[in-house]
């Protein structure tokens, strides 16, 4: 599968790795693979930077047109996407879907996606608490 996972469970956060050439089937997976793990609550990393996407704008579009449709037991977590600096505009397009007021962005560092996840699932705690 060209999406490796590792689940944080102590940080709340889905760490995907995309290598090679990724498909809207393997999108499908990852996310078969996260909600089977019960944690679309989580946040998510998705770094695509060492992956070329084989999908066009419209079948992407349809992938998150299921997503929306799709059930989750618990609201959806913020989602990061790392890309490459020279390619990622499905990236910038997914991210601007509407997928049920849950934040998407993208960035060009892991490092950079890791600290705006940390913020987003800190800030999530606060508002769970009070």
């Amino acid at each position: 599968m060209p999406i490796r996972i590792t689940i944080d469970h102590f940080n709340r956060v889905v760490i995907g790795v995309g290598d090679g050439v990724l498909t809207i089937p393997d999108l499908v997976a990852y996310g078969l693979e996260v909600l089977q793990a019960k944690v679309v609550h989580y946040g998510k990393i998705i770094d695509v930077a060492g992956s070329e996407p084989d999908f066009t704008k419209a079948e992407l579009s349809a992938f998150a047109q299921v997503l929306r449709e799709t059930r989750a037991d618990a609201p959806r977590g913020p989602l990061a996407l790392v890309v490459d600096p020279k390619r990622g505009e499905l990236a910038k397009i997914f991210v601007g879907l509407e997928m049920g007021g849950r934040q998407a962005e993208v960035f060009r560092s892991i490092h950079d996606a890791r600290r705006w996840i940390a913020a987003q699932m800190k800030e999530h705690a606060r508002n769970d608490q009070g």
